[in-house]
């Protein structure tokens, strides 16, 4: 890659202004010549340049220097991203400043790093901003490619999340798997599996993301890695619970008992085996690990998740018919609800505790829930709330509410036929 790149990228996306050929230290052949990248730029006419741009001098002359503390600082910002490590929103702050990387390796190198913040972060406007300007100069120059290990590792990050945004996941996991050869950090490995894992549940590929979380928890046995054990038995016990396979999932969330876990993580195996043991209808032991959960996280003022402890209590303790504790943890999770999101939760709870003796109230609550759902396209929510809207404006003898609700949730499963068909 040499500074032709550059020249090109500042003038068309940074609006640079062309030399002027009457006054410039070269001539109009020599200019098109450069930016053809045929003719390298000389000292009097990069001075001439930085002054007229008004930019560092080394910007246009140390493009080929590999800047030893730039290089350190891009490979801990790679691993911090890798390891999910909020240093690095600093470090790509303190890099994001223009023209404070004048070599052209290196700023590549933090850009595709920096595009890869911005898809974590579905900033998708600040990565078409990058990929229609930036990389559209910097990338099609293949001879990078064999320059840099470092730079390697940052092409397949930002190919591996592109692709998966674009819909394209064997292409996606293709170039996080060369990643993964090419990492011998046991973090950033495990951190990396843990990527995979995610991206396959959240496109509902259930069989590959346990064969991710398998992988992870093979990994962490032979390096006696804790933490990924850890991580990897809390996936498989979600996963299998996702497939509706519980005696596996609850397997996986026991063998988590054993381990060394943070409070945050040890409450959360406790929430998941009570999920579990409700979803079996062993109501006394749901409720005794939802208790186990709150005590963890009250204990060690865990606010994250506490919510659910309190609306996880309150619903078992109605179904096991003892509304008096129903009622309490009700009003706790009222209390603690942080967002509109968890505040229609709590209504849905307190409208299924209403639903029989009082429908009409249940009927107000669960349109506020409605609302909310309908305007984030909640699908699951909608998929219960409609039916249980209908048999209760059926329960009243409001026909027309009833059939109102029916032709919703038709509708809602006609449109995800066609989502999925299409």
């Amino acid at each position: 890659m040499n500074i032709a790149n550059r020249l090109n990228y500042l003038l068309e996306s940074e609006n640079f202004i062309r030399p002027d050929f009457r006054q410039a230290p070269f001539l109009q052949q020599e200019w098109e010549a450069i930016l053809a990248g045929l003719l390298p730029l000389r000292t009097d006419q990069a001075i001439y340049l930085a002054e007229r741009w008004e930019i560092p001098y080394a910007y246009l002359t140390d493009y080929n220097k590999t800047d030893i503390d730039i290089h350190r600082k891009l490979q801990s910002l790679q691993h911090d991203m890798l390891t999910n490590n909020k240093q690095a929103e600093v470090t790509l702050s303190e890099l994001s400043v223009p023209y404070t990387i004048p070599s052209l390796m290196q700023e590549v190198i933090f850009k595709l790093l920096q595009s890869v913040h911005f898809y974590k972060k579905n900033k998708l406007e600040n990565v078409d901003q990058l990929e229609s300007e930036y990389f559209s100069y910097m990338l099609p120059n293949n001879r990078i490619m064999k320059e840099s290990g470092v730079f390697q590792k940052a092409l397949f990050y930002y190919y591996g999340f592109k692709y998966y945004y674009e819909g394209k996941r064997e292409e996606s996991f293709a170039y996080f798997e060369r990643l993964l050869e090419m990492t011998s950090d046991k973090e950033e490995i495990i951190s990396l599996i843990q990527n995979f894992t995610l991206l396959a549940n959240e496109n509902k590929e259930y069989d590959r993301a346990i064969d991710f979380a398998k992988r992870m928890e093979e990994f962490s046995l032979t390096n006696k890695v804790n933490r990924g054990l850890a991580i990897a038995r809390n996936y498989l016990g979600v996963l299998y619970l996702l497939k509706e396979n519980y005696p596996t999932a609850i397997y996986y969330f026991e063998k988590m008992e054993h381990l060394d876990l943070t409070p945050l993580m040890r409450s959360r195996m406790y929430h998941n085996l009570g999920i579990l043991y409700s979803k079996q209808e062993r109501r006394g032991e749901a409720i005794e690990m939802f208790l186990e959960s709150k005590d963890i996280k009250e204990s060690n003022q865990l606010k994250e998740d506490l919510f659910l402890a309190y609306h996880a209590l309150a619903r078992n303790y109605f179904l096991a018919k003892q509304q008096h504790d129903a009622n309490h943890y009700l009003k706790l999770a009222y209390q603690t609800a942080g967002n509109e999101d968890e505040t229609s939760l709590a209504k849905k709870a307190e409208a299924e505790m209403k639903k029989e003796s009082d429908p009409k109230t249940a009927i107000d609550l669960y349109e506020q829930a409605l609302k909310y759902y309908e305007k984030v396209q909640f699908i699951s929510e909608l998929d219960e709330l409609y039916p249980a809207l209908s048999e209760l404006y059926k329960k009243i003898g409001k026909r027309d509410m009833e059939s109102l609700y029916k032709k919703r949730h038709e509708a809602l499963h006609k449109k995800q036929k066609e989502t999925k068909h299409a």
